[in-house]
C-alpha cells in the first residue's frame, strides 16, 4: 500500500506510514471500492506490467477519454452536498465499469468528471477503437442510470464524451506530497477540449483518433473547433454508431506506409491459396509478437487478391458459379469474453447479411431463404 503523503510503500495490513506516519486506515475504503470495478483479468495485467517496470515515466501514444455530467454545477448548487453525492455516485456506477471492460485506466475522478486513457499501462493496437467503443457503452449505461437518478432524485442528468488520441507522458507524476499515475501532455488539453464543446449525449473526437477508428464507426463531421493554445483549429467528429459490417484491411491498406520485407510470407500464402482453389483446404497459423505485422500481413494479402480481382466485393456480389473468392473474416476480441460464441456470430450476421435493425421476423425469413439456397445447391 502506497502512502499518499511521502509515497512510501507500506504492508497492505499497515495503519501507519512507516516513513512519515501519515494514517493509512482512511485510504482502505477508497481504494475497495475503485478496485472493485476492475475486472480480475485486467487487475493481473496491471499486477503483471507494475512488476515489469509498466508503470515508469515513459513516452507513449495513448488515447484519451473525457467524460462529464452536464450541467453539473448548476444543479449541485440547489442540492444538499450529501445528496448530490450520492447522485454522482450512481452515475459513476455506470460510468467507470466500460472503461475497464475494454482495459483502459481511470486516471483521475474530478468531481463530476472522469478522466481515462487507453494505452497506458497496458497498451493494444486498437486502443483508440476501444476508447470509442467504451464511451458507446458509457452513453448507453448513463442513460439507463438517468432513470434511476429521475425516479428517485427528480432531476435529469447526461453525459458527454471527449476523445482524442495523441502523444503523454505517463507514469507516477506530482511531488513528495502527492503522487498519483497519471498523463500529462497537450493531447489531455485537447481531449478535455473535445468534452466541453461535445453535444450533451454524444462523442466528439479529433481527427487523430478519427484516422484509426473510421473504418468501424459511422460519423458526422463537425467541422473545426478552436483550442487554446492551438494557431489552427481542430477538425472534429461525432461518433454516430459502430458500422454493422467492417473491412479491418481498410485499418491498414489505406496508410501511406510502404509494405516491405515479407515477400516469402505473402508468396506462401499464395501457394496455400492456390491449394485452395485445386479443391485442397488449408489452415495457416500466423504468430507473433504485438505490433510486427501480422494483421498488416493479412491485410497486404487480401489487397493483393483485390486489385487482381480474384475476392467478391462485397456479400451480395457472390456468385457461386463464378471463381472469385469468398472472403470471411471474424474474430475474437479480448473485451468479449462474456460473448464466448461472439466469433461465430459475427461470422453469421456476414454470411447471411443481417442487420442490426432488422426485426426477429425478417432475421429469421434471412436465414430460411439462404438455407433454402444451400439445400438446393444454389448457394
Amino acid at each position: 500500500m502506497k502512502c499518499p503523503n511521502c509515497g512510501t510503500e507500506n504492508p497492505d495490513n499497515a495503519n501507519f506510514c512507516f516513513n512519515c506516519a501519515h494514517s493509512l486506515t482512511d485510504i482502505k475504503p477508497q481504494e475497495d471500492r475503485f478496485t472493485k470495478y476492475i475486472p480480475q483479468a485486467l487487475q493481473k495485467k496491471l499486477e503483471e506490467s507494475s512488476k515489469l517496470g509498466g508503470i515508469e515515466n515513459e513516452r507513449r501514444i495513448v488515447t484519451i477519454l473525457f467524460c462529464d455530467v452536464v450541467g453539473s454545477t448548476q444543479l449541485a448548487e440547489n442540492m444538499d452536498p450529501e445528496e448530490w453525492t450520492e447522485i454522482i455516485k450512481v452515475a459513476f456506477d455506470s460510468i467507470i465499469p466500460p472503461v475497464y471492460k475494454y482495459e483502459g485506466m481511470i486516471a483521475r475522478l474530478m468531481g463530476d468528471a472522469i478522466l481515462a486513457f487507453f494505452g497506458a499501462p497496458i497498451s493494444h493496437e486498437d486502443d483508440p477503437e476501444r476508447a470509442v467503443l467504451a464511451g458507446i457503452d458509457i452513453l448507453e449505461a448513463a442513460s439507463k442510470s438517468s432513470v434511476i437518478i429521475r425516479e428517485k432524485w427528480g432531476i435529469d442528468i447526461d453525459v458527454r464524451i471527449g476523445i482524442n488520441t495523441g502523444l503523454v507522458v505517463v507514469g507516477e507524476i506530482g511531488s513528495d506530497l502527492r503522487v498519483e499515475y497519471t498523463a500529462m501532455g497537450d493531447a489531455i488539453n485537447i481531449a478535455s477540449r473535445m468534452e466541453s464543446t461535445a453535444e450533451t449525449g454524444t462523442i466528439q473526437v479529433t481527427q487523430n483518433t478519427f484516422k484509426h477508428i473510421s473504418y468501424l464507426f459511422d460519423v458526422e463531421k463537425i467541422g473545426r473547433v478552436e483550442v487554446k493554445g492551438k494557431s489552427d483549429p481542430i477538425t472534429t467528429y461525432k461518433i454516430l454508431n459502430q458500422k454493422q459490417t467492417t473491412d479491418k484491411t481498410k485499418k491498414y491498406t489505406d496508410r501511406e506506409s510502404v509494405f516491405v520485407g515479407r515477400e516469402e510470407e505473402l508468396n506462401l500464402l499464395n501457394i496455400m491459396l492456390d491449394n485452395v482453389e485445386k479443391g485442397t483446404g488449408s489452415i495457416c497459423w500466423i504468430a507473433g509478437e504485438a505490433g510486427i505485422g501480422k494483421s498488416r500481413l493479412v491485410a497486404e494479402f487480401y489487397s493483393s487478391l483485390f486489385l487482381e480481382d480474384r475476392v467478391h466485393r462485397s456479400f451480395q456480389e457472390y456468385d457461386p458459379l463464378s471463381s472469385k473468392i469468398y472472403w470471411f473474416e471474424t474474430g475474437a476480441l479480448p473485451y468479449q469474453v462474456s460473448s464466448p460464441f461472439s466469433p461465430i456470430i459475427h461470422f453469421f450476421v456476414q454470411y447471411f447479411g443481417i442487420s442490426l435493425d432488422m426485426s426477429n421476423e425478417e432475421k429469421y425469413n434471412l436465414v430460411e431463404s439462404k438455407l433454402s439456397k444451400l439445400q438446393d445447391g444454389e448457394d
